[in-house]
């Protein structure tokens, strides 16, 4: 499942290199600036239709805001590892530590 505060971070980092405050984004896709606030902060979702307005104003693709690897952090990337690996059987792990041992020899 994708993290919306990861969406709003990404939303806000978008924003910010267009050199962008929270209330022009608002007025160039016509909604209230709490709407982007709420957004940014990952409390609201937006909509496709509000995506497809962001992309047009951020001159980006919609891929471009599921592009969040750089906004996680140290502490999360090893929870997620730990979470992945201990759903794995015996086997799987083992084959898990040995791609993760030779990628990084």
């Amino acid at each position: 499942m994708f993290d919306l505060n990861l969406l709003g971070k990404r939303i806000k980092e978008l924003r910010k290199k267009k050199k962008l405050s929270q209330e022009e984004l608002a007025e160039i896709i016509d909604v209230n600036f709490r709407t982007i606030q709420r957004i940014e902060t990952g409390a609201n979702i937006p909509s496709l239709e509000t995506l497809s307005k962001l992309t047009g104003a951020l001159d980006i693709e919609i891929q471009d805001f599921f592009q969040t690897e750089h906004l996680i952090s140290r502490n999360e990337i090893l929870k997620n590892i730990n979470e992945i690996a201990k759903k794995l059987n015996d086997d799987d792990l083992k084959a898990f530590y040995k791609a993760i041992h030779l990628y990084f020899k």
